[in-house]
């Protein structure tokens, strides 16, 4: 597998084990790497039962963060450039943090380990910038919060996530600010009825 590393930092000299797009081609090379990010992402969601944002409000939010070197995306590929899966990760302070990843189901067993390798590489690269943490994400159970346990819907990400040496660190989560509550609702409403719509018609939707 390789690992093409999206992100301002990078400039000419990306790193053992990444590859980037020239810094010249940085913006449009990325523009099409967050489109093809945002479908993957929805795919997952199709998967796990959550929903994302709108492609261009998401893909505008990137390649702003993008710009400003807060943000790295990388993406795991094959040696014949077949597209396997992606994450990003958000630099704040002394922190890197894994925010959002996928990979494409049907490739799994031909191809295994592309998240792995994804989360390999930005530890290597949080050590590389000197940053003394990489923040795995949350893995909280619904409606508590207390380390999941084997049974438990997010056990298997928090072994996942421990195998890469983390451990469960109690904070405030994630908050969400709703701007226009009624906009919000009626999303939701949306995004169920078309996640009930695609089951009936056999499960098919949106594939990266």
């Amino acid at each position: 597998m390789r690992i093409v590393r999206h992100d301002a930092a990078a400039a000419t000299a990306p790193g053992t084990g990444f590859e980037a797009p020239a810094p010249d081609r940085l913006d449009e090379a990325a523009a099409t790497a967050f489109d093809r990010f945002h479908r993957l992402l929805g795919a997952t969601g199709e998967r796990r039962g959550f929903a994302i944002g709108p492609r261009a409000a998401a893909v505008a939010w990137w390649r702003a963060a993008l710009a400003a070197g807060h943000l790295a995306l990388l993406e795991a590929r094959s040696a014949d450039d077949t597209y396997l899966g992606a994450a990003i990760f958000y630099r704040n302070g002394e922190r890197l943090t894994y925010a959002n990843s996928g990979d494409v189901v049907a490739l799994r067993h031909a191809q295994p380990g592309a998240v792995h390798l994804l989360l390999w590489r930005a530890l290597q690269l949080a050590a590389r910038e000197g940053r003394s943490e990489l923040d795995l994400g949350g893995v909280d159970v619904a409606g508590a919060r207390f380390e999941p346990r084997p049974g438990d819907a997010m056990y298997g990400l928090f072994e996942f996530k421990r195998s890469f040496g983390g451990r469960w660190v109690e904070l405030a989560g994630a908050h969400e600010r709703t701007l226009h509550p009624a906009r919000a609702r009626a999303g939701t409403i949306l995004t169920q009825v078309g996640r009930g719509a695609r089951r009936l018609a056999g499960g098919r939707g949106p594939r990266p």
